[in-house]
């Protein structure tokens, strides 16, 4: 659980302060953290349990602890959108990326090579631990 409340800490200052979700750069370690905390939620089946407006909470929670450190965040109207949105995404797009893993390692025969995976991260979106 502590991963996933440092990798949700890291996203509330990261979007805070300006960087947004992405394919490349900055933002797409955004992306990468997130759908990172979106696949350890399912592995654990936490999100039987967990509501996205749970989910959304610990985010106030953050903000509360970090007040001494940061003091008061600015309200982000589009801050909620911005986490739905992303895990819209990473729900389509995980059936859809996991395909094109199959197709490949099927070619492949199962023997992917560093260049395959790169491409199955940084195309698909697929974490290096997904990737079997």
């Amino acid at each position: 659980m502590y991963i996933i409340l440092d990798h949700t800490r890291s996203v509330l200052l990261t979007i805070t302060d300006g960087s947004l979700p992405a394919n490349v750069g900055g933002g797409g370690n955004v992306r990468n953290i997130l759908r990172r905390v979106f696949s350890l939620l399912e592995k654990n089946k936490w999100w039987d349990k967990l509501s996205m407006e749970e989910f959304l909470k610990l985010f106030e929670f953050h903000k509360e602890d970090l007040r001494g450190i940061y003091g008061e965040f600015e309200e982000y109207k589009s801050f909620e959108k911005i986490i739905r949105v992303e895990f819209d995404r990473w729900k389509n797009t995980d059936e859809a990326s996991r395909k094109n893993l199959d197709k490949l390692l099927k070619q492949k025969k199962n023997q992917l090579t560093i260049d395959d995976w790169i491409m199955a991260m940084q195309s698909w979106g697929i974490p290096a631990d997904k990737i079997s």
